[in-house]
């Protein structure tokens, strides 16, 4: 972990949320920071979010991670709310298979 990360951890830990949370941040900032090279460029960064190959939630909390780390860093960063689609059910039974188990 470099310095910069450790004191993110920091801020977040701060700000009283929890581990799984800030696991989860940190992990974002780290794969925005690989793909778009430069955190401090917030355009980039948004068409970074848009383009990325994940759900609107996952979009979202990537914005609201980046909006973390630029108040961390000092600077604003207007977070694009996308509306996340509702998650299908994973598994349907069958007509068949659900009269079989009652």
């Amino acid at each position: 972990m470099c310095v910069d990360e450790v004191g993110f951890v920091k801020y977040l830990r701060e700000l009283k949320l929890r581990e799984s949370t800030i696991k989860t941040k940190l992990s974002l900032i780290r794969v925005m920071a690989k793909r778009s090279g430069n955190l401090w460029d917030s355009d980039a960064l948004s068409v970074v979010i848009k383009k990325a190959n994940w759900g609107n939630r996952r979009k979202n909390k990537a914005s609201n991670a980046y909006r973390d780390w630029c108040r961390w860093k000092g600077f604003d960063y207007e977070v694009e709310k996308l509306r996340e689609e509702i998650s299908p059910l994973h598994y349907i039974p069958s007509e068949m298979r659900a009269r079989s188990h009652s």
